[in-house]
Protein backbone atom coordinates (compact mmCIF):
# COMPACT_ATOMS: atom_id res chain seq x y z
CA UNK A 1 0.00 0.00 0.00
CA UNK A 2 1.13 3.36 -0.56
CA UNK A 3 2.33 5.37 2.30
CA UNK A 4 1.79 9.07 3.00
CA UNK A 5 2.70 11.70 5.97
CA UNK A 6 -0.05 10.68 8.53
CA UNK A 7 0.86 13.59 10.35
CA UNK A 8 -0.67 15.54 7.92
CA UNK A 9 -3.77 13.44 7.76
CA UNK A 10 -7.24 13.60 9.97
CA UNK A 11 -7.47 10.53 12.35
CA UNK A 12 -10.14 8.09 11.60
CA UNK A 13 -11.63 9.25 14.41
CA UNK A 14 -12.14 12.64 13.62
CA UNK A 15 -12.70 11.81 9.85
CA UNK A 16 -15.72 9.11 11.43
CA UNK A 17 -17.16 12.48 13.73
CA UNK A 18 -17.75 15.01 10.99
CA UNK A 19 -15.85 17.33 12.65
CA UNK A 20 -13.43 17.90 9.97
CA UNK A 21 -14.02 21.15 7.87
CA UNK A 22 -15.20 19.19 5.20
CA UNK A 23 -15.57 22.59 2.77
CA UNK A 24 -12.05 24.41 3.25
CA UNK A 25 -9.58 23.43 0.57
CA UNK A 26 -6.66 22.16 1.82
CA UNK A 27 -3.42 24.28 1.90
CA UNK A 28 -0.07 23.57 0.14
CA UNK A 29 1.76 21.61 2.89
CA UNK A 30 -1.53 19.39 3.63
CA UNK A 31 -2.07 18.60 0.09
CA UNK A 32 1.64 17.85 -1.04
CA UNK A 33 1.58 14.82 2.11
CA UNK A 34 -1.19 13.48 0.21
CA UNK A 35 1.13 12.75 -2.86
CA UNK A 36 2.84 9.59 -2.35
CA UNK A 37 5.98 9.33 0.43
CA UNK A 38 8.27 7.73 -1.81
CA UNK A 39 7.75 10.72 -4.21
CA UNK A 40 9.31 12.67 -1.74
CA UNK A 41 12.07 10.54 -0.75
CA UNK A 42 13.36 10.07 -4.04
CA UNK A 43 13.24 14.14 -4.48
CA UNK A 44 10.43 14.66 -7.32
CA UNK A 45 9.71 18.06 -8.69
CA UNK A 46 6.32 19.32 -7.55
CA UNK A 47 4.36 22.35 -8.23
CA UNK A 48 1.47 23.67 -5.91
CA UNK A 49 -1.51 26.17 -7.05
CA UNK A 50 -4.57 28.07 -6.02
CA UNK A 51 -6.64 29.11 -8.59
CA UNK A 52 -9.95 29.20 -10.40
CA UNK A 53 -11.37 27.03 -12.55
CA UNK A 54 -15.07 28.15 -14.09
CA UNK A 55 -15.03 30.32 -10.86
CA UNK A 56 -14.73 27.57 -8.36
CA UNK A 57 -11.27 28.12 -5.87
CA UNK A 58 -9.42 24.54 -6.68
CA UNK A 59 -5.93 23.43 -4.59
CA UNK A 60 -3.81 21.59 -6.94
CA UNK A 61 -0.05 19.83 -6.33
CA UNK A 62 1.43 17.80 -8.94
CA UNK A 63 4.54 15.88 -8.31
CA UNK A 64 6.93 14.37 -11.32
CA UNK A 65 9.41 11.60 -10.92
CA UNK A 66 11.63 10.13 -14.02
CA UNK A 67 13.41 7.13 -13.64
CA UNK A 68 16.93 6.82 -15.39
CA UNK A 69 15.44 4.80 -18.16
CA UNK A 70 13.16 7.12 -19.45
CA UNK A 71 9.92 5.80 -18.00
CA UNK A 72 7.69 8.79 -15.99
CA UNK A 73 5.05 9.12 -13.65
CA UNK A 74 2.93 12.56 -12.91
CA UNK A 75 0.90 12.79 -9.96
CA UNK A 76 -2.06 15.85 -9.96
CA UNK A 77 -4.20 15.66 -7.22
CA UNK A 78 -6.97 18.68 -7.54
CA UNK A 79 -8.89 19.74 -3.93
CA UNK A 80 -12.61 21.32 -5.14
CA UNK A 81 -13.73 21.48 -1.59
CA UNK A 82 -16.55 19.17 0.31
CA UNK A 83 -19.26 20.56 -1.52
CA UNK A 84 -20.30 18.11 -4.27
CA UNK A 85 -19.78 20.13 -7.60
CA UNK A 86 -20.31 17.47 -10.83
CA UNK A 87 -19.85 20.27 -13.29
CA UNK A 88 -16.66 21.58 -12.10
CA UNK A 89 -15.10 18.05 -11.85
CA UNK A 90 -15.99 17.41 -15.43
CA UNK A 91 -14.59 20.76 -16.56
CA UNK A 92 -11.32 19.60 -14.38
CA UNK A 93 -11.58 16.45 -17.07
CA UNK A 94 -12.75 13.54 -15.36
CA UNK A 95 -14.98 11.71 -17.69
CA UNK A 96 -18.13 10.57 -16.01
CA UNK A 97 -19.38 8.53 -18.84
CA UNK A 98 -16.17 6.33 -19.62
CA UNK A 99 -16.91 3.00 -20.73
CA UNK A 100 -15.15 -0.48 -21.13
CA UNK A 101 -13.11 -1.51 -24.36
CA UNK A 102 -10.42 -3.22 -25.63
CA UNK A 103 -8.76 -3.60 -28.72
CA UNK A 104 -5.13 -4.76 -30.13
CA UNK A 105 -3.42 -1.63 -28.37
CA UNK A 106 -4.58 -1.38 -24.91
CA UNK A 107 -7.94 -1.01 -22.60
CA UNK A 108 -10.12 1.87 -21.48
CA UNK A 109 -12.00 0.74 -18.13
CA UNK A 110 -14.18 2.24 -15.66
CA UNK A 111 -15.08 1.00 -11.65
CA UNK A 112 -16.46 2.24 -8.37
CA UNK A 113 -15.42 0.62 -5.55
CA UNK A 114 -16.96 0.19 -2.47
CA UNK A 115 -16.57 3.13 -0.56
CA UNK A 116 -17.62 5.19 -3.93
CA UNK A 117 -13.89 5.64 -5.27
CA UNK A 118 -14.78 6.11 -9.21
CA UNK A 119 -11.76 5.16 -10.94
CA UNK A 120 -11.06 5.55 -14.80
CA UNK A 121 -8.08 4.15 -16.18
CA UNK A 122 -6.70 3.36 -19.95
CA UNK A 123 -3.32 1.66 -20.98
CA UNK A 124 -1.77 1.51 -24.34
CA UNK A 125 0.36 -1.38 -24.61
CA UNK A 126 2.01 0.01 -27.78
CA UNK A 127 3.41 3.33 -26.31
CA UNK A 128 3.49 1.59 -22.85
CA UNK A 129 1.58 4.58 -21.98
CA UNK A 130 -1.45 4.73 -19.26
CA UNK A 131 -3.52 7.04 -17.21
CA UNK A 132 -5.79 6.70 -14.61
CA UNK A 133 -8.68 9.39 -13.10
CA UNK A 134 -9.49 8.95 -9.88
CA UNK A 135 -12.77 10.65 -7.95
CA UNK A 136 -12.74 10.09 -4.19
CA UNK A 137 -15.86 11.52 -2.28
CA UNK A 138 -16.71 14.27 -4.87
CA UNK A 139 -13.93 16.11 -3.63
CA UNK A 140 -10.72 15.11 -4.52
CA UNK A 141 -9.55 14.24 -8.36
CA UNK A 142 -6.39 12.67 -8.69
CA UNK A 143 -5.11 11.64 -12.10
CA UNK A 144 -1.45 9.83 -12.72
CA UNK A 145 -0.15 10.00 -16.61
CA UNK A 146 2.39 6.99 -16.48
CA UNK A 147 4.73 7.02 -20.10
CA UNK A 148 7.25 4.49 -20.25
CA UNK A 149 5.87 1.13 -18.10
CA UNK A 150 4.69 -2.53 -18.85
CA UNK A 151 1.13 -3.53 -18.63
CA UNK A 152 1.88 -5.23 -15.27
CA UNK A 153 3.51 -2.42 -13.51
CA UNK A 154 0.63 -0.02 -14.76
CA UNK A 155 -1.53 -2.28 -13.13
CA UNK A 156 1.02 -2.15 -10.16
CA UNK A 157 0.24 1.46 -9.46
CA UNK A 158 -3.20 1.34 -9.84
CA UNK A 159 -3.45 -1.60 -6.87
CA UNK A 160 -0.90 -0.68 -5.23
CA UNK A 161 0.41 2.83 -5.55
CA UNK A 162 -2.63 5.40 -5.07
CA UNK A 163 -3.40 6.89 -1.75
CA UNK A 164 -6.67 5.93 -1.59
CA UNK A 165 -6.91 5.58 2.05
CA UNK A 166 -6.07 8.68 3.39
CA UNK A 167 -8.15 10.66 0.84
CA UNK A 168 -11.13 8.56 2.25
CA UNK A 169 -10.27 9.77 5.32
CA UNK A 170 -11.59 13.55 4.44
Amino acid sequence: AVTVDDAALPSEAEAASGHLDSVALLEQEALLQLLPSWMHDEGADFHFEQTEVVGEPISRCRGRYKWDDGASMEYELTDIGGTAKPDLIQSLGFNFNQGNSEDATGYRSALETDEGVLINHEYDESAGEGSLQILVNDRFLLEVQLEGFEAEAFEDVLENHLPLDALLRF
